[in-house]
């Protein structure tokens, strides 16, 4: 069975030149990626040899990243994507080697530097190590509602799977794109693997600024982004009066867009915009066209090819609507103390409430876990969310939190332009969050977000309960 990385490196044996991975002002063709991961596996191969635990990867650079999870499949050891905050994680999983660029307490350090990756591209330089098609070539980490790092692997045919769905899905044509997410995140790291198995380049970089000119200088077709993310880069088009062209294809991944947000991300960069549903442990589940998010009838998602979804109802809820369950072609498996594999359910139960419609479109309604119940009314709080967007506010984030003497309370958390958007604001959220629900509205300069570009509510629920002091009741 062929690897991510062995198609990777067919296109530096056909189009050496042609460039891969952007990252800022470096770039890297096909032929220096097969070869540097040639030689990075080679280099790794003569300080930790071939061995069965996983290996680390604390690395930001996508460029350096992507090079050392190809030389790592090469060499048939399973490659671990981390962030500061998986590494406690990563130990009990057993990992002891991590690859980065600055000491990493606890683990041996194996240094990164420019020297591993220097090698001339040889066409017939080695064999990739054969593994079983289900032996475990990724791991990566997901947080669910918990918000503690859970680590899921990837086998050598779900890699593979998930990668041929996000070609299918996401159906883009040719030309290069650009991705927002950071390539330690599950969609950055998805998304760039399947654009370079197609042969296209894929381009990263770490502003707003740095988005809106790379969009500017070269002819980049294709943007993915969070919603945040790819708003963000509207706000800043906002206050220099540009306006983009080119763009032929803005895919929203991992967050709710409203009808407003989306007639900014159209007004300001214009193209085709598509919504991807799905997760880190099933990939791509479902997608959404332009078609069907400016028609009537809302935003419906359409299921993806090779996916499945039921929904599970609740009988004392709302009509229809239940709990996502979902199961793909490229399913991850979940990993216990020492990396063991642990039994996994044929469904994957999403944490997402939902309803399909009689054209078999999903409707996603919210988080289970994040709906505020005030006074025995359910409140999403995305849609309370994108009302304080309408009204100036540049971004916020809405949480229930569960306080000593069984008292629920809801933390407010905005960033404004100025105070009097802010206590305009707080007016309006104190006149429209009904029931018996104390309330505290904090201003902040920035909000938590995750990798993927979602608002980190497990860390702001902590937040909230560590600000613990007096509440003030809001209106019913």
């Amino acid at each position: 069975m062929d690897s991510i990385g062995s198609l990777i490196e067919l296109h530096g044996k056909l189009h050496p030149e042609k460039t891969a991975i952007q990252y800022n002002e470096q770039a890297v063709t096909f032929g220096m990626v097969a070869a540097g991961s040639i030689a990075a596996a080679r280099y790794l191969g003569a300080l930790i040899g071939r061995r069965r635990t996983p290996v680390g990867v604390l690395v930001e650079n996508p460029i350096r990243h992507a090079l050392l999870v190809l030389a790592l499949n090469r060499m048939g050891i399973a490659a671990a994507s981390l962030r500061q905050s998986t590494l406690s994680c990563a130990a009990s999983l057993g990992i002891q080697d991590v690859l980065a660029e600055a000491d990493v307490p606890g683990f041996r350090t194996v240094p990164v530097n420019a020297e591993m990756f220097a090698a001339p591209f040889v066409p017939s330089g080695g064999r990739h190590v054969d593994v079983p098609s289900s032996e475990v070539a990724l791991i990566e980490f997901t947080s669910g509602s918990t918000g503690l790092p859970k680590p899921i692997g990837l086998t050598n045919a779900a890699v593979i799977a998930q990668t041929m769905n996000r070609i299918l899905a996401y159906g883009l044509g040719g030309g290069a794109s650009l991705c927002m997410f950071r390539v330690t995140a599950n969609v950055g790291f998805g998304f760039l693997l399947s654009r370079l198995v197609q042969g296209f380049a894929v381009a990263f970089t770490d502003s707003n600024d740095g988005v809106i000119s790379l969009l500017e200088q070269f002819p980049i077709p294709h943007l993915i982004g969070g919603p945040a993310q790819v708003l963000g880069v509207c706000a800043r088009l906002g206050t220099t009066g540009h306006r983009l062209s080119g763009v032929e294809t803005i895919t929203l991944a991992g967050g709710a867009i409203t009808d407003a947000d989306l007639r900014e991300i159209r007004m300001r960069i214009g193209g085709d915009i598509r919504i991807d549903y799905g997760s880190s442990e099933t990939g791509p589940l479902a997608m959404s066209t332009g078609a069907l998010l400016f028609g009537e009838g809302g935003k419906g998602v359409r299921l993806a090819p090779h996916q499945d979804i039921r929904i599970e109802q609740d009988n004392g809820g709302e009509s229809g609507v239940g709990m996502v369950l979902a199961r793909s072609s490229g399913m991850a498996v979940s990993l216990g103390p020492g990396g063991q594999v642990e039994p996994t359910s044929e469904w994957f139960t999403t944490g997402d409430l939902g309803v399909i419609d009689a054209a078999g479109l999903l409707h996603l309604v919210g988080r289970s876990d994040d709906l505020l119940n005030l006074g025995g009314i359910k409140r999403n709080p995305e849609a309370i969310e994108s009302n304080l967007r309408e009204r100036g506010v540049r971004d916020s984030a809405i949480v229930a939190v569960e306080l000593t003497g069984g008292r629920r309370c809801v933390a407010a958390y905005l960033v404004t332009a100025d105070e009097a958007t802010f206590l305009e604001a707080s007016h309006w959220l104190r006149a429209n969050l009904p029931g018996s629900a104390d309330l505290r509205i904090t201003r902040l300069s920035s909000i938590a977000r995750t990798d993927s570009g979602k608002l980190d509510r497990v860390f702001l629920r902590r937040l909230a309960l560590q600000e613990q002091g007096p509440f003030s009741p809001a209106a019913g």
